[in-house]
């Protein structure tokens, strides 16, 4: 699973050109050495010096000369690599300081239109009158400002994309160069290449075909010192790393979970393998339990270090709850006695996948469920988006067993750190159809990962949706993703790509809320919204305890794993559960 929103303009460039200039000086300095080798070596004239022992040093200083002049060439040609890369580094990095004030001045300009509708609507359009809103018009509430800003948006993401990819260009560009002969010299005959063509591995078949080759041992030593290499596996796919997993399974021990072979990656290189589509759950619970395990200790070694700054942190209290409330929750993810089961966690890119139920089994059912606007890190280490998950692996129909994955893979709308604050002045990031889509493009990946191990070949896939969770869901539809069922739990809106898949079931379950307020004024995702979709079926809005006006509470609530939910909740068990599978 490839991380998201990566910084196209990262790196040092100026630490890039000192290391080129320094590698240009050292092969000046070698090449001077060279002149004197080659000066001691004019010095064995015809008749100055002969016989044995002036062939013995010829045939030892010979060797020595092409062996250090190949230094210096290599050094040479290191330099001129280094140079273009920070070149395209530094050029790099300024399209990203200018495509990042773009997006923010069109993001500004976004909220400044949605404020201004919003306020117009509940001063002067109907607004005004609530039971009045079911006869909004959706033409009289866009403006011509909100569609320029969102257009500026599209066309800062698609340039976004392509500064991306000419980034990645320039990593493999200059990967390339320090892996070739120029740059290696004779070294450059132990550079891995299945083909036997003398070039360095360039894609995903030919590095798998390298793997095929080596040993558990090897393989660890090789990613552990390249990650370029493991940049590559990064974007196999999945099927072909599941059967490159299963070549390291032993045949005696099947059935009894992760070989020794197997166990050895986990164990050694627990980033790579935690995160890789394509690995059995089970060993990838193992991978992401070493990886919590290092975090603990850098938790630990912040909190140490923030105990002795002189003078105090300024939100020091709120920054140590932050750290303590993460390493209880990673903690309870590690041990033999482990309540959590870490399918993916990378706290850097705001990702993180927890599995509920056994992880090794081959259950009836498999559930994915995505959360909502607002979605952070902090919401995982307090339990609340893994609710609605956990109550349908524990209450599974007689006869059904259920695996549950908690899915957040990189910002979700209206987040902006670990712990985040409700901002209503954001919340036109979940009506934005290219940061579904993109998000629909990883859930796709994360299902293909998912199926190709093998293990969910004969059970039911579910996908459940919360709020805006429900445009990431169908996103990812568009994307190719199949389900047998989707659920949507008071959903925002699908994309306008999204067709309904012909044997997917489709169903809405809401309270009244904000959300299905703004929905039927025709505010949000330009009036396709699950209620006005044929494919989802729904039978009304449920009774709220907290009254039917349209609360925040009820949009909470309905993906909430408590007693006042329970209608919702026997409802979405009868329909993932129904019929024979």
């Amino acid at each position: 699973m490839r991380g998201t929103d990566a910084d196209p303009g990262q790196g040092d460039a100026d630490s890039v050109s000192r290391a080129a200039t320094a590698r240009r000086e050292a092969g000046d300095d070698v090449l001077r050495r060279v002149m004197t080798l080659e000066s001691a070596r004019a010095e064995v004239r015809p008749g100055a010096w002969h016989g044995a022992a002036a062939e013995a040093f010829l045939g030892v200083l010979g060797p020595v000369v092409d062996d250090v002049r190949l230094l210096a060439s290599t050094l040479e040609a290191q330099s001129e690599a280094l140079s273009t890369y920070a070149s395209a580094v530094r050029d790099c990095a300024e399209r990203r300081d200018e495509l990042v004030l773009r997006r923010r001045a069109a993001e500004a300009r976004v909220r400044a239109a949605t404020a201004a509708q919003v306020t117009e609507m509940l001063t002067t359009g109907p607004a005004a009158s609530w039971p009045g809103l079911s006869t909004a018009s959706p033409s009289t509430i866009g403006s011509p400002e909100l569609a320029a800003a969102e257009t500026e948006l599209v066309v800062v993401e698609k340039l976004w994309d392509e500064l991306v990819a000419d980034r990645e260009v320039a990593d493999r560009r200059c990967s390339a160069a320090l892996d070739s002969r120029e740059c290696r010299g004779s070294l450059a005959v132990l550079r891995l290449d299945p083909a036997g063509g003398g070039g360095p591995v360039a894609t995903v078949a030919g590095l798998l075909a390298v793997l095929d080759q080596l040993s558990a041992g090897d393989v660890v030593a090789l990613l552990a010192t390249r990650p370029d290499l493991v940049r590559l596996l990064d974007e196999a796919d999945p099927r072909d790393v599941a059967r490159w997993w299963s070549t390291l399974a032993d045949p005696r021990e099947a059935g009894l979970g992760p070989s020794g072979a197997q166990l050895a990656l986990v164990a050694s290189l627990p980033t790579v393998i935690g995160s890789l589509d394509g690995v059995p759950v089970a060993a990838r619970v193992l991978a992401n339990a070493r990886v919590a395990e290092e975090r603990i200790r850098r938790l630990d070694a912040r909190l140490e270090s923030l105990g002795r700054q002189r003078p105090p942190h300024p939100d020091l209290a709120s920054l140590l709850a932050e750290l303590q409330t993460e390493k209880a929750y990673l903690g309870r993810a590690v041990g033999p006695d482990a309540t959590v089961q870490l399918y993916l966690y990378e706290p850097g890119g705001r990702r993180v996948v927890e599995v509920v139920g056994d992880v090794g089994a081959r259950p009836t059912d498999v559930v994915t469920y995505v959360p909502g606007t607002y979605s952070d890190l902090g919401g995982f280490w307090r339990g609340d988006p893994q609710q609605v998950v956990g109550h349908l692996v524990g209450n599974a129909a007689p006869g059904r067993t259920a695996l549950g994955f908690v899915y957040k893979d990189g910002p979700f709308p209206g987040e902006r750190g670990p712990v985040t604050a409700f901002d209503i002045s954001v919340i036109q990031e979940a009506n934005t159809e290219t940061t579904a889509l993109r998000a629909g493009e990883r859930l796709a990946e994360f299902q293909a990962g998912l199926v190709a191990t093998g293990q969910f070949d004969d059970s039911s896939a579910t996908a459940v949706g919360h709020s805006w969770g429900l445009a990431n869901v169908t996103a990812s539809e568009v994307a190719g993703a199949r389900y047998d069922r989707v659920a949507s739990l008071a959903g925002a809106g699908m994309p306008s790509e999204w067709r309904p898949a012909p044997d997917t079931s489709y169903v809405d379950m809401s309270y009244n809320d904000p959300l299905g307020l703004a929905q039927r004024a025709g505010l949000v995702w330009r009036g396709k919204v699950p209620r006005e979709e044929d494919a989802f079926h729904h039978d009304g809005l449920y009774d709220s305890p907290f009254g039917n006006a349209p609360s925040p509470d009820n949009h909470a609530l309905v993906a909430q794993d408590r007693p006042e939910n329970d209608a919702v909740l026997s409802d979405l068990r009868d329909f993932v559960f129904e019929g024979p599978r």
